[in-house]
């Protein structure tokens, strides 16, 4: 019994740039542009620990 022929379907391979997480080490891929939004959503998924305690950090005021 012979196997019917395979259909090949054409496919785009986009290399996109990477960064790792600080945290878990990560690999996390973001399209050029990105990077903020892309680890951001990767904190609020994988570290929203992280995320409110940064929240609670308090900032340095400047100078009037």
């Amino acid at each position: 019994m012979s196997k019917p022929p395979a259909h090949r379907f054409p496919v785009t391979v986009t290399h996109l740039p990477v960064t790792r997480c600080q945290i878990c080490q990560r690999t996390v891929a973001y399209r050029p542009g990105t990077l903020t939004e892309v680890l951001t959503g990767h904190y609020r998924r994988a570290h929203p620990e992280a995320l409110d305690l940064a929240s609670r950090e308090p900032t340095a005021e400047t100078p009037h």
